[in-house]
């Protein structure tokens, strides 16, 4: 992965849920733990959203970074002042160094 391209710092949550004084559960996102990472971030367009429907229909989002341990779907990551789902992650030609995520912009 060219580092050029690693031009956004971006943050992954994780949602760690609370019960408030009503015993109602609230989502609690946090920065994981090395959760500050520099990453691509890219609009799917044409084509690309096409083979990304194979993914997941509502990818609109492409967000390449440097592998990172135990991202999962459950996780969320910030862009500036956006949040935004994970639909699928990639493990870009099977060699743990880089990450391909596809995301949609979370309500």
């Amino acid at each position: 992965m060219q580092a050029g391209k690693l031009r956004h710092i971006v943050e992954v949550h994780e949602n760690q849920r609370t019960d408030n004084a009503y015993g109602e559960s609230v989502d609690n996102w946090r920065v994981v733990d090395g959760g500050r990472v520099f990453a691509s971030v890219e609009p799917l367009q044409g084509r690309e959203l096409e083979r990304a429907a194979q993914v997941h229909a509502d990818a609109a989002l492409r967000v390449g970074l440097r592998s990172f341990a135990g991202l999962t779907t459950k996780h969320r990551i910030r862009h500036k002042g956006r949040n935004l789902e994970i639909l699928a992650i990639v493990n870009t030609d099977d060699r743990d160094v880089e990450m391909t995520v596809f995301c949609r912009e979370a309500v």
